[in-house]
């Protein structure tokens, strides 16, 4: 027979299980602002939950990360908020998604700042374009502003 108290801790893991698994977790970690400790697979998975409310905290890690100006925002974990922002925001993101593919300082960020752009605001990127170019000296990040 199992105790009652192994059965409730039991019952609390498997609880917990069930929402890391269906990304409930990474959403409360994303919401409360703790960025460094959200996963790229958590954002990942925010991106593909298509949940609109998170545009707003996805947007401020990735303010977070151009306003800190170091690492402990990952690449990784800015590349897939930009893809998740990409899939869960709307045009008005697009101010955010240019500031990004403008300023961070990863080449790979960058150009998948511009991939999300011209989704969310292909308007914005089309009178961007030319400013884009003339700053940008990376040919990963110039041949996806030529591609899109």
């Amino acid at each position: 027979m199992v105790s009652r108290p192994f059965a409730a801790t039991f019952a609390a893991a498997t609880v917990a299980a069930a929402l890391m698994t269906s990304g409930c977790a990474s959403s409360a970690s994303l919401r409360e602002g703790n960025y460094e400790d959200v996963t790229p697979h958590e954002l990942h998975r925010a991106g593909k939950s298509g949940d609109a409310e998170l545009a707003a905290p996805l947007r401020a890690l990735l303010e977070e990360r151009l306003a800190s100006g170091t690492t402990t925002i990952t690449d990784e974990q800015a590349i897939e908020a930009v893809i998740a922002l990409g899939r869960t925001g709307d045009a008005s993101d697009g101010a955010a998604m240019l500031r990004v593919a403008r300023e961070d300082h990863s080449p790979d960020v960058r150009a998948f700042a511009i991939e999300a752009l011209a989704r969310l605001n292909p308007p914005l990127l089309a009178a961007e374009r030319g400013a884009l170019l003339s700053a940008e000296n990376d040919p990963l990040v110039r041949a996806r502003l030529a591609d899109n």
